[in-house]
């Protein structure tokens, strides 16, 4: 008599689970941190906006808190978790110049044909970090850093470097648009994105944008100080904007001479440039040679002055 083995497969589904699988991303109103990471991941994974380090997952927490918010998903408004406005999205819509490419990625990869959406579609939190994306990518501003920290070399060269980025866009209406913001103890805006619609009117502003004139005080206090550096973070002339004090008690000998200088605080980086309410008051223009000694880089006059910091700061030699 034969024998038959009978196998028994025993399939376990766990309901949960399966539940889990569900794509929120793609979901109308979705909400929460789990929901804004699987945006981001899918964004970045799909080199769509691979470089924003973290913007994009920093914007939703600021925008709604991840779609907590209960004004998120508002009758009236669709932005969704990214709260883009109607008029932002629709920029982004027609995928205008550089945004062409990045539409063909999202329509191949992610199978959304970004310019048959909707504004109700950005509901779907995918659909709003995109739009998000993309008017990020479309409209480009330039945060500089304007303090004292980089100098006035430093400044020109992130000027060059705004110009060379920008020239490689196409500047326009409807194409890419460039705003610029300068901060250094405050923030200002250079000019607005819908300032430049051509590449020679935005250039032409980029090198308008001035350096700041910031004076900074490097105060050194004890026997253990670093005076290398505390004249690379002063202002110069370092001679006249450094100070190394043996304790806190000399603190009262400085500060009238920090008062003087400070009412008179001018970037002299660029004397020749530069405007001077007392254009005979040569003390604004002074610099420090290697040996710690002040001289008159260019005054009014023409003339070419020298005087030892030790001496009399009023009394000038040729």
């Amino acid at each position: 008599m034969k024998k038959y083995a009978l196998l028994i497969l025993v399939v376990l589904v766990n309901v949960d689970d399966t539940k889990s699988q569900t794509d929120f991303t793609r979901q109308e109103n979705a909400k929460g941190e789990h929901v804004v990471q699987a945006v981001v991941d899918a964004i970045r994974s799909h080199c769509i906006f691979a470089s924003d380090r973290l913007f994009l997952r920093r914007l939703a927490l600021v925008q709604s808190n991840d779609g907590e918010d209960a004004k998120t998903y508002r009758d009236s408004y669709h932005g969704g978790i990214w709260q883009v406005d109607k008029e932002k999205y629709e920029q982004t819509r027609t995928c205008p110049g550089i945004l062409e490419y990045v539409c063909e990625n999202i329509k191949t990869r992610l199978r959304i044909n970004w310019q048959r959406t909707t504004w109700r579609d950005l509901r779907k939190p995918l659909y709003s970090g995109m739009a998000a994306s993309l008017f990020i990518m479309y409209t480009l501003t330039f945060v500089v850093d304007g303090s004292g920290s980089i100098g006035r070399d430093g400044f020109n060269t992130v000027r060059q470097f705004m110009i060379e980025v920008t020239n490689r866009l196409d500047i326009g209406p409807k194409m890419t648009q460039v705003a610029a913001v300068t901060f250094s103890h405050r923030a200002l805006v250079e000019f607005y994105l819908n300032d430049h619609s051509t590449e020679r009117s935005l250039n032409q502003a980029i090198s308008e944008i001035e350096h700041p004139s910031i004076t900074v005080f490097a105060i050194g206090v004890g026997n253990k100080i670093n005076e290398n550096e505390l004249k690379v973070i002063s202002s110069d002339p370092y001679c006249t904007h450094v100070f190394i004090l043996r304790d806190f008690s000399e603190i009262e000998t400085i500060i009238n001479a920090i008062q003087k200088r400070a009412c008179r605080g001018v970037d002299v980086s660029d004397p020749i440039k530069a405007f001077h309410q007392n254009p005979l008051d040569s003390t604004k223009f002074i610099k420090c040679d290697v040996e710690g000694n002040m001289y008159v880089i260019q005054c009014p006059s023409g003339e070419q002055y020298h005087q030892d910091r030790n001496k009399n700061p009023n009394t000038n030699a040729k």
